[in-house]
């Protein structure tokens, strides 16, 4: 039972790590997807600049979640 754990807890590193990149590549360009499935698909920073700067802190929140449980979750199993 413990192996599912731990590819359960490296599953949920990944996705951490994918979150962190979103963010991080958010800030490069200016543009990020939004996080819901209403309205336009992108958010500009420069014409929604408090929708993106709210996503780009909740996939930062969320990034930093998702490591951090994966890998407590990996190093408790192991």
């Amino acid at each position: 039972m413990n192996i599912i754990r731990i590819f359960a807890g490296i599953a949920i590193f990944i996705l951490g790590l994918y979150a962190g990149r979103t963010a991080i590549a958010g800030l490069g360009s200016g543009e990020i997807m939004q996080l819901s499935k209403h309205g336009s698909a992108i958010l500009h920073k420069a014409l929604e600049p408090s929708r993106f700067w709210i996503a780009i802190v909740f996939l930062t929140i969320a990034s930093v979640m998702l490591i951090g449980g994966g890998i407590n979750m990996i190093r408790k199993n192991l």
